[in-house]
Order: structure tokens, then C-alpha cells, then sequence
């Protein structure tokens, strides 16, 4: 497993790394509130096949990096609330700054495995980004793309992965199917894919996350009526290419497809990825229905050469040398 915490690294005489315990002790302790997290963060890490490696192995050069942030103080997920006048939902909450790490995955076995692990932390998340120079010397940072007015540089520059995650949030739940029912609701992921996604996304290993939201019973802002929460199938599907794609790139890739939503398509976007937390309200999902690995017949999406094409612009003749040009014909 490949860490980057944002601490000097300090060699001893072996020269093997100091206080290689940063991470697991005081970068991800465990929240105390969260009684059914047994331990540190190291066991979410500790990932069977090798899918999450060393900087220092062999494998490491096929690995490719994921980056986590951590909020001190705020969560990163949903709550929902059962009250005498109906549920009240808590929104995400904001968050100014961020501690950090940076991992490598192998394939989507080790991205589904430390997704899974990342459900039952709420003060955590993931970006697309990768880290700046200036962004590794702090140990708590923005996400900024770009300089700010204070004069700092960027903690996070665009950078192609391998991984991605694509937000499916306004397809209809298909008619013919049940929503209380998982098989059901794995089948509507699947005509998603066939009917939503580019075709190389088909017949591909993946692993599917429910949205907090998905399920839960609400109003409708404008009417005022009942919404059962299975309206629209409300998924996050992830993936592994076998090349590296950039935001642009993805951005473009999916321009014609109405029912992705491009917005994750960005260095500092977050994804959220913890399980939405219930008060005195079952889970309408059930938590160990959330999310899962989906494996299919390849665990890679080959994507196409993507090319993006710029508007052409129209070149035109000056005036003094297109009057020129007349006169000679003449």
C-alpha cells in the first residue's frame, strides 16, 4: 500500500521510514461515535489478491492512484430522521479543510474491497485529482484547481485514472420491475447499462453503490406529494479501464448520454461514499444490500481513442487583402 500523508518523511539510520503508523493511529482514527467500525483504518486496507500495493513493489507500477479525504469535524454522508411530522433528511455538510492520503489499486477488485471498507466512515471521501507539490508540503488542505486570490498555489492538478466513477441519478426505475426487490433493483442496474451506457461499458465487472437518497420517502418541493423514493434508480457504478482516462476525455466520452451526470467528472468533485446513516428509520436498502461487486466476463472497460473536437474556427480573408484579391481578378 502506497501512503502519502503530507508529513515529512524522516529516514533513520536503517533507513526505513519513521512513524509509518501515521496514518493508521492519526490520520484515520477511529470516530468514537461509530461503534460498529472494530478497529483502525489499517484492516479497510489490508486487501486480499494484492489489490492495493506498496509504492515499493513490482506491482505498483500497474497500480493506480486513488486519493482520500478525511474531515475532522464534519461528516460526508446523509442523515435521515423519523419525526412526528415525517423524515428530515440532513444534508451533506461543507467542509473547509481536508487531511489527505493517497493509495494505489491494482483493479476493480481492490477499488470495490476499499469502497466497502470507506462505507462505514462518514468523515471520509474520495477525488479524482492527484495532489500538487504544494499540496503534499500542508497537512490540511482545500480542494483548489486553481491559484487563489490569497496567492497559494493549487492543492490538486487534473490527472488521467484508470478508475471511475460514473453518477446515475435521473433514469426511471423501470416499470416491470420491483424496487423492494434486490434481485430486482441488480436487474434495473443492469438495463441501466445496456441502455444508458456506452457499450464498452457492457458485460464489464463493476461495482454498484446505491445514493443515500435511493429509497427514502420524501415530498415534492413543488406539490407537496408523497414520493416513495423509488422513482428514479440512484446508483453510482464504478469501474476500471485498462488505460488511463482524463476528465476532459470523459467528459467528451459522455456528452450524449443524457442520464450520466458529468459533474464527478472533476479533479476536486467529490464522491461521496459512505452509507447514509438512519434515526429511528430502518434502512430502505438494508445495508448489506448497498452495494456490491457485480463480476462479469472482463474486469476492464477498453475505451475508445478518444478525440475531442474543437470548435473550427472560420478563417477569414482581411478586408483590405480580399478588396486587393477583387482588383486582380478584375
Amino acid at each position: 500500500m502506497r501512503i502519502n500523508t503530507g508529513y515529512k518523511k524522516k529516514r533513520s539510520h536503517v533507513g526505513k521510514l519513521e512513524s509509518s503508523l501515521f496514518l493508521i493511529i492519526c490520520f484515520f482514527p477511529t470516530p468514537k461515535k461509530n461503534t460498529q467500525e472494530s478497529g483502525i483504518i489499517l484492516n479497510a486496507f489490508t486487501l486480499k489478491n494484492n489489490s492495493i500495493c506498496h509504492s515499493s513493489t513490482q506491482s505498483s507500477s500497474l497500480a493506480e492512484e486513488i486519493v482520500l479525504l478525511k474531515s475532522e469535524t464534519k461528516r460526508l454522508n446523509k442523515v435521515y430522521r423519523q419525526t412526528q411530522d415525517g423524515i428530515k433528511k440532513s444534508a451533506y455538510q461543507n467542509v473547509y479543510n481536508y487531511k489527505y492520503a493517497s493509495l494505489s489499486v491494482r483493479n476493480i477488485y481492490g477499488l470495490s474491497e476499499l469502497l466497502s471498507k470507506l462505507e462505514d466512515r462518514n468523515n471520509l471521501c474520495v477525488v479524482r485529482g492527484s495532489l500538487t507539490k504544494y499540496g503534499l508540503r500542508h497537512q490540511n488542505i482545500r480542494r483548489t484547481l486553481h491559484k487563489q486570490p490569497n496567492g497559494s498555489d493549487p492543492t490538486f492538478k487534473a490527472e488521467a485514472k484508470k478508475w471511475v466513477c460514473i453518477d446515475i441519478d435521473e433514469f426511471r426505475f423501470p416499470q416491470d420491475l420491483d424496487p423492494h426487490n434486490q434481485d430486482d433493483r441488480l436487474q434495473a442496474i443492469e438495463q441501466v447499462i445496456q441502455e444508458a451506457l456506452p457499450s464498452e461499458f457492457i458485460d464489464v465487472t463493476y461495482h454498484y453503490q446505491f445514493s443515500n437518497s435511493f429509497g427514502v420517502p420524501s415530498k415534492c418541493k413543488e406539490t407537496g406529494a408523497d414520493k416513495t423514493g423509488y422513482e428514479f434508480l440512484k446508483v453510482h457504478l464504478w469501474f476500471y479501464m485498462s488505460v488511463s482516462k482524463a476528465d476532459d476525455k470523459l467528459k467528451y466520452w459522455f456528452k450524449d448520454y443524457p442520464y450520466v451526470d458529468k459533474a464527478l467528472f472533476n479533479p476536486v468533485q467529490i464522491h461521496y461514499t459512505s452509507k447514509p446513516h438512519f434515526v429511528e428509520l430502518a434502512d430502505p436498502i438494508k445495508k448489506e444490500n448497498r452495494s456490491g461487486l457485480i463480476q462479469k466476463t472482463t474486469d476492464e472497460v477498453i475505451p475508445p481513442i478518444i478525440t475531442i473536437e474543437e470548435n473550427p474556427v472560420r478563417q477569414t480573408t482581411p478586408k483590405k487583402l480580399k478588396a486587393s484579391s477583387n482588383t486582380q481578378q478584375k
